[in-house]
């Protein structure tokens, strides 16, 4: 166990990125100047969330907060796992979706329009399902227009939601309550 300003020290020279350094420089003045590492990591909240900085704390006044930092490093690794196994989990369906919308496009676009003079030049109405495919190809530009704005507001909703803290609380009650996450 290292003493927590020889810590700051060896992570400062192992930054990455001078932003990364420069944070950590003030964390090592910060701790050499008296101050708690919880009270210098809240004056980053932007970098460490208000958890971090209560958990810190809480190590603090235990006595603890190396076994404490440890735990939080565990913890933060895993998190970053668990998100890495779920982009490449999400991959699969991303790439399904994109070639369904391919096709859809390309039978709109090209299939659609070459068999339907079939159908009008043999006198025959033409079935519903390519009729109705044909009234999209039509509206295509008013369907697009439509799901466009509908994407805008559901973007701004969400936006205004995230920022909102009575959705915060309900999105947390409903994390906890699904057994996946």
């Amino acid at each position: 166990d290292l003493p927590l300003d020889d810590s700051l020290r060896l992570l400062q020279d192992q930054a990455t990125s001078p932003a990364m350094r420069a944070i950590v420089a003030q964390l090592l003045s910060d701790v050499l100047d008296g101050r708690s590492l919880s009270s210098g990591l809240r004056r980053f909240p932007a970098v460490f969330s208000g958890e971090y900085a209560a958990v810190v704390e809480a190590g603090e006044m235990s006595a603890a907060p190396g076994r404490v930092l440890s735990e939080m490093a565990e913890l933060l690794e895993k998190r970053l796992e668990l998100q890495g196994k779920l982009r490449s989990a999400l991959i699969y369906p991303s790439v399904l979706i994109f070639m369904a919308l391919v096709s859809v496009g390309i039978v709109l676009s090209v299939l659609i329009p070459s068999v339907a003079p079939i159908f009008s030049e043999s006198g025959k109405p033409l079935p519903p399902g390519i009729a109705a495919m044909m009234a999209v190809q039509r509206h295509a530009g008013e369907i697009l227009g439509g799901a466009a704005i509908l994407c805008v507001i559901l973007a701004l909703a969400a936006r205004n939601l995230r920022h909102a803290p009575s959705a915060q609380q309900a999105l947390a009650r409903l994390r906890l309550k699904l057994p996946v996450i």
